[in-house]
């Protein structure tokens, strides 16, 4: 990965799944509809800008109905959770059901059918945590096999993951089941300090003063698979978040990028839909603005462009 910089980026599609622990707010359900005319802006801008990015997919949404025949009850903490998917991952209130919240085949199908050709990979299949302290293994377990059961019946790949809620855990089991390549978490000095209130603060304070991002490189950890550690969010803008300006946004992207540039490694966004829900228009600029600028250094050879999985299997085809 010495020769130029890498710019990656990957995206976390969840709808409605990644509430599954706890109630939805009405604001959560009306942000939740905007994502699909926010998935499309994105797939145009990456056409533009000729770029190609990794979706993980939460394989729920891949349905086409509700698999709980009505059911209705709250998830268990996830020390308790089972092995028993199908009856404990589903939401607390039956009575807010609503399909295009939690069921998105034709998301997946943009994605699939954009130019240029985007990445799918997953993001489990009922977004559990994948804490190995706290959530039971044949739990995931479970999981694993019905994520790679519903890509497998739509003919999706299942190479590359992205861990729920970025907690690493369970790599033998996804290893065994088939993937190679996932996103790990970068850690921040921080991160050591006991006070989540206060690493929530500093993590806050670097997007407002703009503190250039880590760059990384890929690491092939004890299982065999690629580990590819992340750079920076795309932060929303929303609540304390909209204290973050534009321009620090985009001078945080375009500082990743020229890191990346100048050490030959990897500058890894990563995003949800959702995050565009606020300012969305200035979001937008701000996501051009970077994109435009990573055109730039490829056009002048400082820079690929790769997904998850194109980096993945440079590093194996090079071991």
């Amino acid at each position: 990965m010495k020769n130029c910089g890498v710019f990656t980026i990957s995206i976390d599609v969840e709808l409605e799944w990644a509430m599954h622990d706890k109630p939805t707010q009405l604001s959560s359900h009306c942000a939740i509809k905007l994502e699909r005319e926010i998935v499309q802006r994105i797939l145009r801008l990456f056409s533009k800008y000729d770029i190609r990015a990794t979706w993980a997919v939460v394989g729920n949404l891949l349905s086409t109905e509700s698999n709980w025949g009505g059911e209705k009850a709250n998830p268990q903490n996830s020390r308790s959770i089972t092995g028993d998917i199908k009856r404990e991952c589903f939401f607390q209130h039956a009575e807010n059901y609503d399909e295009p919240l939690r069921y998105g085949r034709d998301i997946i199908e943009w994605i699939k059918n954009a130019s240029p050709r985007q990445e799918i990979g997953s993001h489990s299949f009922c977004h559990i945590s994948y804490n190995e302290a706290r959530t039971n293994r044949d739990a995931v377990r479970a999981d694993i096999a019905s994520a790679k059961k519903v890509h497998k019946a739509l003919d999706l790949p299942f190479e590359v993951f992205i861990f729920p809620y970025n907690m690493v855990g369970y790599r033998d089991l996804l290893s065994k089941a088939g993937v190679s390549v996932y996103r790990g978490v970068s850690r921040r000095w921080y991160y050591s300090i006991p006070c989540c209130s206060l690493q929530r603060l500093l993590n806050l304070l670097y997007f407002i003063i703009a503190v250039t991002p880590p760059t990384v490189t890929p690491i092939v950890d004890e299982t065999g698979m690629v580990n590819i550690p992340d750079s920076m969010l795309f932060s929303a803008r929303g609540g304390c978040r909209s204290l973050v300006s534009s321009k620090s946004l985009i001078k945080r992207g375009l500082a990743g990028l020229n890191r990346a540039v100048e050490r030959g490694e990897i500058f890894h966004l990563w995003f949800h839909p959702s995050n565009f829900v606020y300012k969305t228009d200035e979001q937008f600029y701000v996501l051009e603005a970077i994109l435009k600028d990573a055109q730039r250094l490829k056009e002048s050879g400082q820079l690929e462009i790769l997904t998850m999985g194109d980096i993945g299997n440079r590093i194996t085809k090079n071991r």
